[in-house]
Formats: C-alpha cells, structure tokens, sequence
C-alpha cells in the first residue's frame, strides 16, 4: 500500500484518493496447505483481491526435447500457478451463469464474487497478509443460487496406472496417487481422495 508512482501517488492503495481501479483482479500467492501462509514472493496489499495456491501445483508439463505424452509436474509454483487457480473459478463461474441464466457477470460483478470474504478462505494472518481470500467455488455457486445436478456416475477417468491405482477411476470415495515425474520432485508422489 505504499507504493507511489513516478508522481508520489499511491495508486494501488484502495484507501487513497489517488486510487487507480484498473479493473483487474489483482491475485497474490499463499502456502498450498492449511494455514495458506503468504508467500514470501507475492505481492500484497489492499489491491490485491484473491489468492491462489503459491507451491505444489499439479498440472500438465512438456519436455520439448522429449516427444512424449502424459507428462505432468506437481512443482507448479508462484503467482504463474495462482493466477490460473482464480482464473479456472472465474471460468467456471461465468460459464455456468451463461448456461443457467443466459447471461454473464459484468468485471467488477465477478471480482466481488470471487473476493466475498463470506464464501472463501481466509489466510492464515487477513490482517498482515493482505492478499483477499481463496475463492471456495461450491460455496460462491451456492450463493449465487446455482445447484449442483449431478448424475449418480461422477467418476473422472484418469490414464491408467494400474500398479498404483488398482483399477480406480475417480469414483466418489476412491483414491487416486500420481506418482512423482523423477527424482528432482521433492514432493514425492500427489494423492488425491475424492469426497463421497
């Protein structure tokens, strides 16, 4: 919130008259696992709206030298993995009211949806963190008066392997384990237990 611009005018501070809204959704970085810690790296300030996860993201990956399929990495980090968390939310979010509705939020609209404090998770420290909340999908939907309808099969099918998974696919209560890329991942093998 102290930052001035070439003229002294603290543009970012929300509280100043100098404010500037550019009409971004500003999104800062915190710890993956509870507490959601700031991260050392983001920025912070009352600009900022959201936060994403900041470490230990699992997502696709490619080797250009290698032509290979399947790759993934769970080392995604930084803003570069936070801003695409809220922007998945904010997707989803606009899809399902264009679906449902036939229409879509205006920008500003959609940054309040996604910075209610009454339907996302709070930092560890709100106070000294400063970077907004992580947006709770479910909860923002419910909200906004969307419910889920979902069919009794709301299995997710992933590529096999069959000496990790034991057959699973993603069924309501199952396990799926994504092993590690290569000895370079320090976070070791990702689990993911799907709610029942």
């Amino acid at each position: 919130d102290q930052f001035r611009d070439r003229n002294g005018k603290q543009v970012l501070n929300r509280n100043s008259p100098d404010f500037k809204d550019s009409g971004a959704i500003m999104v800062g970085a915190a710890s993956a696992r509870v507490p959601h810690k700031r991260s050392y790296f983001s920025n912070y300030g009352s600009r900022v709206d959201v936060y994403g996860w900041g470490n230990a993201v699992d997502t696709t990956d490619a080797k250009p030298s290698e032509f290979t399929t399947n790759l993934y990495t769970s080392s995604f980090s930084g803003t570069s993995s936070a801003s695409p968390i809220i922007a998945g939310a904010a997707a989803s979010i606009q899809g399902i009211a264009k679906h449902n509705k036939e229409k879509v939020y205006t920008p500003s609209q959609l940054r309040d949806i996604l910075s209610d404090p009454s339907t996302g998770t709070k930092s560890n420290d709100p106070v000294s963190d400063k970077i907004g909340v992580l947006p709770d999908l479910k909860a923002i939907l419910s909200k906004l008066g969307f419910s889920p309808n979902l069919s009794n099969d709301s299995s997710i099918v992933f590529p096999d392997e069959p000496e990790i998974n034991k057959g699973n696919k993603g069924n309501e209560g199952s396990t799926i384990t994504f092993p590690k890329e290569d000895s370079a991942n320090s976070e070791g093998d990702s689990t993911f237990i799907f709610p029942e």
